[in-house]
């Protein structure tokens, strides 16, 4: 008997080889990268899950402290043109410059 959340072969959920989801058992490789896109490519109201944040020294650390972290729900609050985008995470809110905005990548729209 299989448990809660596992696959036709009991590899868990997604089936293939057990690696991740969709039929080849994706681990991140390239039914993913079509996926991805930068989190300035939001509009608002839609939810995403941070993939992967590439930026590195202050402007990571200043992320991380905010909860912005792969795997972290995000979602599109309001855009601001070009100037940037409000995004919520958890129970709080705060704009991103576009540039930075960018460089974060998400996939996954909930």
């Amino acid at each position: 008997m299989r448990g809660f959340g596992q696959g036709m072969f009991g590899r868990g959920r997604g089936g293939g080889r057990g690696r991740g989801h969709g039929p080849k058992g994706c681990s991140d490789g390239e039914c993913c990268a079509r996926r991805r896109r930068a989190l300035h490519g939001m509009t608002p109201g839609e939810s995403a899950i941070i993939t992967e944040l590439p930026c590195q020294g202050k402007h990571r650390k200043r992320l991380i402290s905010l909860g912005m972290l792969p795997g972290t729900r995000v979602t599109c609050v309001r855009t601001n043109g070009k100037s940037g985008l409000c995004v919520r995470i958890d129970r709080s809110e705060f704009c991103i410059d576009s540039s930075l905005a960018e460089q974060i990548q998400v996939g996954g729209s909930i």
